[in-house]
């Protein structure tokens, strides 16, 4: 039994609004299931499905574009950090410490080219991320 679309579209508000539900969670324990679970008033296991349908299917930011989950935290940690760069990024965001280094760069590079961050020439070698200020 699949999670209906009303449990998985409350996952997805949920954790857009707060992407720690979601966050370093593993297959049976996000805190946006236990939530989803206690409101709905659902078996667990199904509030757990309508989380992980909600991350599979990625995030639109407020401009309209789709992002993975991955992506959001990134954007996130750089809207709490103004001023960071990649490797700050990195430090703070990677999961999978085997994985090394080339796919946080490069999901950030991708972000830029987009124009979902901006980068700024900073002191010494170091560029600075920031979001896009809106026009006006």
């Amino acid at each position: 039994m699949a999670a209906n679309k009303y449990l998985v579209d409350a996952a997805r508000r949920m954790i857009t609004s707060d992407m720690s539900c979601a966050i370093g969670r593993d297959a049976h324990n996000s805190v946006a299931g236990a939530i989803l679970s206690a409101t709905y008033k659902v078996p667990r296991w199904i509030a757990e499905e309508a989380v992980c349908a909600a991350v599979a299917r990625g995030f639109r930011t407020c401009t309209g574009a789709r992002v993975t989950a991955n992506q959001l935290e990134y954007l996130q940690y750089v809207s709490r950090n103004p001023g960071c760069c990649i490797a700050d990024v990195d430090r703070a965001c990677r999961r999978d410490t085997l994985a090394g280094h080339k796919w946080v760069y490069d999901s950030v590079r991708r972000l830029r080219r987009r124009g979902l961050l901006v980068a700024v020439p900073g002191t010494g070698n170091r560029v600075t991320l920031h979001l896009p200020t809106a026009p006006g």
